[in-house]
């Protein structure tokens, strides 16, 4: 998405404020809460927009976590994964599955 529209809305302030309350209560930024309710809106309530963000952002922190475990490994130190390392990839899975638990319910 490169090419970015405005789109100005006008509502009640009762819906702003619970609107904006909603946003800070997901933390999420009140126009990602708009994106992704007009998007919700359009696909009949197929939400798809919000759980791939979320998956975006755990598999880059996944893809950041493998490059320091590779970066550990190519060192020369210590060839076989240690407790620490299998902690920390078991740590990864958990969070994985707790966010998409998360976003597809």
């Amino acid at each position: 998405m490169s090419d970015w529209k405005q789109i100005k809305v006008r509502m009640p302030e009762e819906y702003y404020l619970k609107t904006k309350l909603y946003a800070k209560n997901k933390k999420v930024f009140l126009s990602e809460l708009c994106r992704l309710s007009l998007y919700d809106y359009m696909h009949n309530g197929q939400q798809i927009g919000p759980q791939l963000n979320g998956i975006r952002r755990e598999l880059s922190a996944i893809g950041n976590n493998i490059n320091q475990i590779a970066r550990h490994l190519n060192s020369g130190q210590d060839t076989e994964l240690t407790d620490d390392i299998k902690d920390k990839i078991e740590d990864i899975r958990r969070d994985l599955k707790r966010i998409l638990k998360k976003e597809w319910h």
